[in-house]
């Protein structure tokens, strides 16, 4: 086996030996092997670490995995990682836009539970 298979956890193992068959599975598919974890969560754990998995909802091992060569599985690997930081990007740049108004309704909320407990008859600020 490769590096990358003594990183796993014991139900990322069995998800990913399920995948190398080369079949594609749904989230209803690999429930039972998923030990009570969400498949989709695991496909994700997957992809963090290197492996090329397509699909939404039905999932595939992508073939260079599959197929042995050496050149082949570390072109997917790089491949993988780079897909899945250019959505860490997206989803970056997405929640640096939410910042403004989030700090604005915190602050505000903060404000609400500071003025509440002013009033409050357990005060000790009256």
């Amino acid at each position: 086996m490769t590096k990358l298979y003594e990183t796993l956890s014991l139900v990322e193992k069995t998800v990913y030996r399920k995948l190398l068959d080369g079949s594609t599975y749904s989230k209803d598919d690999l429930w039972i092997i998923c030990c009570g974890s969400a498949p989709r969560d695991i496909i994700k754990s997957l992809r963090r670490k290197g492996l090329y998995i397509h699909g939404r909802g039905r999932w595939q091992l992508d073939e260079r995995h599959i197929s042995g060569d050496k050149k082949e599985v570390i072109i997917a690997t790089a491949e993988s990682k780079a897909i899945h930081s250019s959505n860490s990007l997206k989803l970056a740049k997405r929640e640096l836009k939410r910042l403004p108004n989030a700090f604005e309704r915190n602050q505000k909320k903060l404000l609400e539970l500071a003025g509440l407990i002013k009033e409050s008859p357990f005060s000790n600020e009256k």
